[in-house]
């Protein structure tokens, strides 16, 4: 195990994951299913980590839920409630950053079970962290970003908020951030649909105010990939306020931090706002060059493969059943 963990501390994966699984094989001679449990959770984890990489994720992130599933599973067979409850927990966080590289589309429906049921588990286990609650609220604030559900994400990152300015948590701040700003600007898009300029001006307005807090806090913590997100966001706003000059140069310092961070994970966010800046501004040439962009980089994250080959895994569970451990 701490073999594993130096090589995933140095990013060398490959070798970390021979010694989690040599560590695992181990645990099993031992006859110690806590021990098992640990070591598939401790495997999960590095390549969860693995697959944040953009252009590993598809390869990763299914490698992440099966060991996942198979701490659970060992989890259960000794009915540890708490690390149930992680398991699910860390299911639920792998399934929720595919839905972001896929823009929002796949599996969010599976977040939020796998958020709720963690959230149970934690609440009938003998520990209680609050850590682990607030966890939760999160997952289950972006599944509800995911479906639309905006007033409800609202109240859940509200409370993780609240958790992480308390504690001093400047990165699950600021990620709690960048949410809420997107929650403001699915508000917006959706007044707009309705009609009700009005009001989505103030819902754009209110997600520049988040979207700025989260820039601020990741420029802070020197977190590239981030920063790309928080400029793509903040541009994307801007164009439906009609701030076309400012749109333009954030969406432009979004490619430079998307280039450094080497994943390449805002492309297609970024090539898609580009697009509508352009076709609002009339460059309709310019817009169809942005948007064929975009359907390049959306082709190479979207992989409905993975998803499916991901949900595979949970056919094992009934989520829908309640049972007694």
């Amino acid at each position: 195990m701490c073999y594993g963990n130096v090589y995933a501390y140095q990013e060398k994966y490959l070798e970390s994951g021979k010694y989690y699984n040599q560590a695992i094989e181990t645990a099993k001679l031992l006859g110690d299913k806590k021990l098992v449990g640990d070591s598939y959770l401790e495997a999960a984890d590095n390549f969860f980590v693995y697959g944040n990489d953009a252009k590993k994720y598809r390869l990763n992130f299914p490698i992440s839920l099966d060991f996942n599933f198979n701490a659970l599973k060992t989890y259960e067979s000794i009915s540890n409630k708490y690390y149930m409850a992680k398991s699910w927990l860390k299911i639920g966080r792998t399934y929720s950053w595919q839905n972001f590289f896929n823009m929002g589309k796949g599996n969010y429906i599976e977040v939020e079970k796998c958020g709720l049921r963690a959230l149970q588990l934690f609440e009938e286990s003998k520990i209680q962290q609050p850590d682990d609650i607030i966890s939760c609220k999160f997952l289950l604030g972006r599944a509800n970003y995911f479906q639309g559900k905006y007033a409800k994400a609202h109240r859940l990152f509200y409370d993780c908020i609240k958790y992480y300015k308390d504690s001093g948590d400047k990165a699950n701040l600021s990620s709690t951030y960048l949410n809420v700003g997107g929650v403001y600007r699915g508000l917006g898009d959706s007044s707009i649909s309705k009609g009700n300029k009005e009001y989505a001006k103030k819902m754009f307005v209110e997600a520049l105010r988040y979207l700025s807090l989260s820039l601020d806090l990741h420029i802070e913590l020197k977190y590239t990939g981030l920063i790309a997100l928080c400029y793509a966001y903040i541009g994307d706003v801007e164009i439906s306020l009609g701030m076309f000059k400012q749109a333009n140069e954030h969406l432009k310092k979004a490619i430079v931090y998307t280039e450094k961070s080497k994943e390449g994970g805002s492309y297609q966010e970024i090539y898609l706002s580009l697009a509508k800046l352009d076709s609002a501004q009339g460059r309709f040439k310019s817009a169809m060059h942005h948007y064929n962009m975009y359907m390049m980089y959306q082709e190479r994250s979207i992989n409905e493969e993975s998803i499916i080959e991901s949900l595979l895994y949970k056919e094992h569970y009934d989520f829908d059943k309640k049972r007694i451990l």
